[in-house]
């Protein structure tokens, strides 16, 4: 399962655009971009040009090893026996959107996904199949 245009906040507030990458293993996390670039997700940020760049980098996980990307600044992977209290949840970004968002804890990470572009049944499914995974490999 594969998730594009996500936003991943780590817990000192600082967000980037990434690709979530489940596999029966773990979770690839692979930095796509910055925040900037996501029309619609900043105040003010309407402008679709920086879209480009994260459309490049999702377009290079088609073409490089996911273990070479995932060795990348801000990218990382997660092994599935590591990840452990996964839940869903929602944030409001203004007072009139709200976005469905996965966290979970790792012995090391804190690690916070929100989905400002995609349907909360979609992000159901990963957070499901993210709790499966986590269950096969303890």
């Amino acid at each position: 399962m594969q998730l594009d245009r996500v936003v991943s906040r780590l817990p000192d507030g600082f967000e980037h655009v990434c690709t979530l990458v489940l596999r029966d293993f773990g979770l690839y996390v692979l930095h796509t971009g910055s925040v900037e670039d996501l029309p619609g997700y900043l105040p003010n940020h309407t402008s679709e040009n920086g879209l480009t760049e994260i459309e490049k980098s999702e377009r290079r996980i088609e073409q490089t090893p996911l273990s070479e990307l995932a060795v990348e600044e801000r990218s990382a992977f997660v092994d599935a026996g590591d990840i452990h209290d996964v839940n869903l949840t929602t944030e409001n970004l203004s007072p009139d959107v709200a976005v469905p968002v996965v966290e979970f804890q790792t012995s090391i990470n804190q690690y916070r996904f929100l989905f400002p572009y995609m349907p909360l049944e979609q992000v159901q499914a990963f957070s499901e199949a993210l709790k499966q995974t986590v269950r096969a490999a303890t």
